[in-house]
């Protein structure tokens, strides 16, 4: 993609199920401007990494990472045709004149802008969200329908992924807190992958699972459920 010469276009994280895409990128002018980066800016850029995975067991220092709060609503229907609700809000955005949120699932419908703080404006079209006048930690929600939980011959899979938030080549710090609702009576949790470990955590009763994680990196997540006999 062709970036102009006096701008820059950074790539915020992206929370993706199967065929499903999400990016927020944005594009800020005068990168080339002649002035002088700060020291705090280029030793946060030298210190990212290239895309290999990495949990976090605390925060960086001196870093607040932008945060990802999903929650996917699995009803009994879902089981049949594969739809899903989501719900998603990320906050601690960066401040910005013009951001875009893009979407590229197999199935989606009815997405709709529920909540915002710091925005100048959003609005829905058909590439996704625009965002315009982004003020420092900000935060935009959105919600719609996404046709992402599959049935295999044993058990149903949901994938979530690759959450990361990317500027040029580089991976900074991302915050995930994930919930997953599902009828008990229908399906029982069988099991994630990743599994938890420092920097990855799981709370789990019957009905809901959540995730919390804090990493670098690209995330695939991927969720196991068993479909309970009669």
């Amino acid at each position: 993609m062709h970036v102009p010469a006096r701008s820059r276009r950074i790539v915020l994280p992206a929370a993706l199920a199967q065929l499903f895409a999400l990016t927020m990128a944005v594009a800020q002018t005068d990168l080339d401007s002649g002035d002088a980066m700060p020291d705090d800016d280029l030793d946060r850029l030298l210190a990212v990494n290239e895309g290999e995975l990495q949990f976090l067991s605390e925060h960086p220092a001196g870093s607040s990472p932008l945060t990802i709060h999903s929650a996917i609503h699995i009803r009994p229907h879902s089981l049949h045709d594969g739809w899903v609700g989501l719900d998603q809000c990320q906050s601690k955005l960066d401040p910005i004149s013009a951001a875009e949120i893009q979407y590229s699932y197999r199935g989606m419908r009815d997405l709709r802008i529920t909540e915002m703080s710091g925005i100048d404006s959003a609005w829905v079209d058909e590439s996704g969200v625009q965002l315009r006048g982004v003020k420092e930690s900000a935060r935009v929600c959105i919600a719609a329908e996404v046709q992402i939980l599959r049935a295999g011959d044993e058990r149903y899979e949901l994938g979530m992924g690759p959450f990361h938030r990317r500027f040029l080549d580089g991976y900074f710090p991302l915050q995930l807190q994930l919930a997953l609702h599902y009828p008990a009576d229908l399906l029982a949790w069988a099991g994630m992958e990743p599994p938890p470990q420092p920097g990855l955590t799981l709370r789990y009763e019957p009905g809901s699972v959540e995730i919390e994680t804090r990493f670098t990196g690209r995330l695939q997540l991927q969720f196991s459920f068993d479909p309970v006999r009669p």
